[in-house]
């Protein structure tokens, strides 16, 4: 067959019928004469999921497009913005949130300690670490890399540095130590928090591979056999000053506050600088669907470095939620064990989670377990169905988040809207397009192509990287994901593949 541009002016192509569209009885009788066109125009594998509905037929008709009517086919969420406009900067908003919560009820619980910390307790530690960071020189807009697992003194660090201001780096604390000197040469932070032990000998070789003769300060989580060479956290506490006053920037949403790493497309990590918008422009840290009210007790798996991980703290101190988290790797008979003893009714967690506990001899008691929140990869259909039917007997909604470092939520399933194989639909304040490769053409319902997004939660950029920031995004502002799929007649968006190779850190 002859290869012809299916997207030249005058070509048939098979689009999703709008209301906005006018109908096809008002097409002049030339323009519907009907024409097959060529079999790689529709490439959305709908019969990998559900079967087709006779209302696909009706949904669907033949149309002649201009190229120039290709914004028909971007999605888009619904506009939201909070209902109480937020004046200061997002940071202060946040603690001044915190400080509104029972001060007496618990906030964080480490499971494999025990240790707890109340909501009292984590802002006058945030607090007086604060104090110690500005005592040991840490300003405003210095970055305090985080080389830890999950942990209560992670946290603190973490809350300690937005009170003075400076920017938080979260890293994978399970990188050899060449992967940890090439990252930490990309932020050169002026403070690093690590933990004791294997990681803190790992931190010392990295800080070699460095080959800078400004090094970062070491604090680490405990007292340790190095205590003459660099401070525990507890001994940089101090006590919090009567006029105590945190460095909140004014009210901006481009002020930077996080850098994640991630590998972007391909090629070695790059460091995502997350600022204020991240959070202030997106609903799901303001009106969650998954919670209702302060009773939620919420159940962290992932690591401490993941996107999730961070955004689930946040939509914590927002709510005034109680979190129990792992600190790293665990086995399944703790996890099956925290379910149950802490009454979790939220988890949050990555696909591997899910199927090794499938695998396990043991099933769960999820008698209190009323939501799963998945992210972190794609989650198999066939997998999904085991772990929703088979390990919680279709008695909790299994819920898929999408999204990626550099842009946060930008679709998800919930209670309510939930389709077998879907990802969810797409949040509000996000616009979505799927792309041809190759052509770089706009495509429409049930076609396969490279999901691209434009969020008002999108990354600042990488860090000092403008000339990878600039390739990720195209000539329309939106950003590249890399990753293949469609969505259907109801806007739910379906993952099928990647458009090219990516590195998966480790979970």
């Amino acid at each position: 067959m002859e290869d012809i541009n299916p997207y030249a002016q005058g070509e048939w192509l098979k689009l999703e019928a709008r209301q906005d569209l006018m109908p096809l009885s008002s097409v002049s009788k030339d323009d519907t004469e009907q024409s097959s066109p060529p079999d790689r125009i529709l490439r959305g594998p709908l019969w990998n999921y559900e079967e087709r509905s006779f209302l696909d037929e009706i949904l669907f008709g033949w149309r002649k497009l201009s190229v120039y009517s290709q914004i028909l086919f971007i999605l888009e969420g619904t506009p939201w913005t909070p209902l109480k406009p937020i004046k200061s900067s997002f940071v202060s908003y946040l603690f001044k949130n915190i400080k509104k919560i029972n001060p007496d009820q618990i906030a964080l619980t480490e499971i494999e300690t025990g240790r707890s910390l109340t909501y009292g307790e984590l802002i006058h530690n945030a607090q007086s670490l604060a104090c110690g960071l500005r005592w040991i020189g840490i300003l405003p807009g210095q970055v305090v890399a985080v080389v830890s697992y999950n942990s209560l003194e992670a946290q603190t660090m973490i809350l300690a540095s937005l009170l003075v201001g400076s920017i938080t780096a979260l890293m994978d604390v399970t990188l050899n130590a060449v992967d940890l000197s090439t990252q930490l040469r990309i932020i050169t932070p002026h403070l690093l928090f690590s933990e004791g032990g294997k990681t803190l000998s790992k931190v010392e070789i990295a800080m070699k591979y460095m080959m800078t003769t400004k090094l970062p300060q070491i604090v680490v989580n405990s007292l340790h056999n190095k205590s003459k060479k660099y401070f525990a956290i507890n001994q940089l506490m101090r006590e919090v000053e009567l006029n105590f006053k945190p460095e909140f920037r004014k009210a901006n949403p481009l002020n930077p506050l996080f850098i994640l790493f991630s590998s972007g497309t391909t090629g070695s990590a790059k460091g995502v600088l997350i600022s204020e918008r991240f959070f202030m422009n997106n609903r799901f840290f303001f009106e969650s669907p998954y919670t209702v009210g302060m009773s939620h007790i919420l159940l962290t798996s992932t690591p401490l470095f993941w996107i999730s991980t961070l955004a689930s703290l946040v939509l914590q101190f927002t709510k005034g939620l109680k979190t129990i988290f792992l600190r790293g790797s665990h086995s399944e008979a703790v996890l099956i064990s925290a379910l149950h003893k802490y009454k979790v009714s939220i988890w949050m967690t990555g696909p591997a989670s899910l199927m090794d506990l499938w695998n396990w001899p043991v099933r769960p008691n999820y008698k209190y377990l009323k939501v799963i929140l998945v992210s972190g990869m794609n989650f198999l259909v066939e997998h999904f169905i085991k772990v929703r039917d088979e390990l919680f007997k279709g008695k909790v909604h299994v819920c898929q988040i999408y999204g990626l470092t550099e842009t946060g939520v930008l679709t998800r399933s919930t209670p309510r809207l939930n389709k077998l194989g879907s990802v969810g639909e797409i949040v509000s304040n996000t616009k979505m397009k799927v792309v041809e490769e190759g052509t770089g053409f706009t495509l429409g319902a049930y076609q396969e192509g490279e999901l691209c997004f434009k969020s008002q939660s999108l990354m600042l950029g990488y860090y000092k990287n403008p000339e990878a920031t600039q390739l990720m995004f195209d000539s329309e502002g939106f950003f590249q994901t890399g990753d293949l799929g469609y969505y259907d007649s109801q806007g739910f968006v379906f993952i099928t593949g990647r458009k090219k190779d990516i590195i998966k850190w480790r979970s």
